[in-house]
């Protein structure tokens, strides 16, 4: 047990040795940080494991080692000091300047990396004043922060309500209740309440999107046979509409009318721009018709006035057989013509 010990001992020397020798390498390049971080190592961890002969012999190959440290960090210190001194500048200049806490926060972020890329300070005092103009600087950042958190916690609160009216829908579909347009209806209403109610705190962030999506999923599943439904209502009517035509289907055009809107859905907005096409060209059509119609009746009523004007200018010297052409004209176009305006019962009785 007394050799393994010994053994032991000189294996853990040798590694002693080694990391000297490491030291050394390191403090020669000018690696201050890392050769602290293995000194103290060693010194925590290997030396206690070691003999009194051995571990004075170990601390005396250290000595050296630990005084070319502390030089070399002395220097550092020394030549980092204006860096160090400049960097507290640029944060007591940036608590001062009115910037967005966003942009502020990234600006003071930077400013602590550059800090801590210099290493560990030998003056305090100077960290110590690092870290109050930090927390200075950073005081409306954190306000910000803090209003910002308060405002997405509101907005999760909503956005778990809508979830919840979305659950008690999709209950409603499950017991087989009427009502699939307030449930489209609903539908709607939420994604736009959703949209609107801005974003929620990161960590919770996935799993509200997470119960939203499904819900929303359940509940087009229960109304896809509806949507279905509506979409083969909505394009037979169209089919009617496109086959309108004569003055007798006005009435019938607008009594679709009001069917469609009862149908009608965003689930698919084409299909109300084809139908409210087809029946502004009904109703274009109709409307052209009617006028010619009014047109024709207008000049059919003039040519009456002309004939009765005629007749009245007829000699009772002239022939009997143009009075009867006249009159034969005239009844012509009394059977043809339609009642338009006030005095055609005076045209006809005249």
């Amino acid at each position: 047990c007394q050799r393994q010990l010994k053994d032991a001992e000189r294996m853990l020397a040798k590694q002693i040795t080694a990391g000297v020798g490491r030291l050394q390498s390191l403090l020669r390049r000018g690696y201050t940080r890392q050769a602290t971080a293995l000194l103290r190592r060693v010194e925590l961890e290997q030396l206690p494991q070691l003999g009194e002969a051995s571990r004075q012999r170990c601390e005396q190959a250290l000595t050296a080692v630990k005084k070319r440290l502390e030089d070399l960090c002395g220097w550092r210190d020394f030549a980092a000091r204006p860096k160090y001194i400049a960097l507290c500048e640029a944060m007591e200049k940036l608590a001062q300047e009115s910037m967005h806490p966003k942009a502020k926060a990234g600006r003071i972020k930077a400013l602590q990396s550059q800090w801590k890329a210099l290493g560990q300070v030998g003056d305090e005092t100077l960290w110590q004043l690092f870290r109050a103009l930090s927390e200075r600087a950073f005081k409306p950042c954190a306000e910000f922060f803090a209003r910002d958190q308060a405002w997405r916690e509101q907005n999760l609160v909503r956005r778990q309500k809508l979830c919840e009216r979305l659950a008690t829908q999709l209950e409603e579909l499950n017991q087989e209740r009427p009502g699939w347009q307030g449930a489209l209806a609903l539908l709607r209403r939420v994604e736009t309440e959703w949209q609107r109610a801005g974003a929620v705190p990161r960590e919770q962030r996935a799993a509200i999107e997470k119960r939203y999506h499904k819900l929303c999923t359940a509940i087009e599943q229960h109304l896809e046979p509806v949507r279905t439904a509506l979409h083969q209502q909505r394009q037979k009517l169209i089919e009617q509409a496109q086959n309108l035509s004569g003055a007798k289907d006005q009435q019938r055009a607008r009594l679709m009318q009001q069917h469609f809107k009862t149908l009608e859905g965003e689930d698919n907005p084409q299909q109300a721009q084809v139908f409210q096409a087809a029946m502004d060209d009904f109703f274009t059509t109709f409307k052209g018709a009617q006028q010619r119609s009014e047109d024709e009746s207008k000049m059919r009523w003039s040519k009456l006035r002309e004939l009765t004007a005629n007749m009245r200018a007829l000699e009772p010297t002239q022939s009997a057989s143009q009075y009867q052409q006249l009159c034969q004209e005239a009844d012509e176009l009394l059977s043809e013509a339609v009642a338009v305006g006030d005095n055609h019962k005076a045209v006809e009785r005249e």
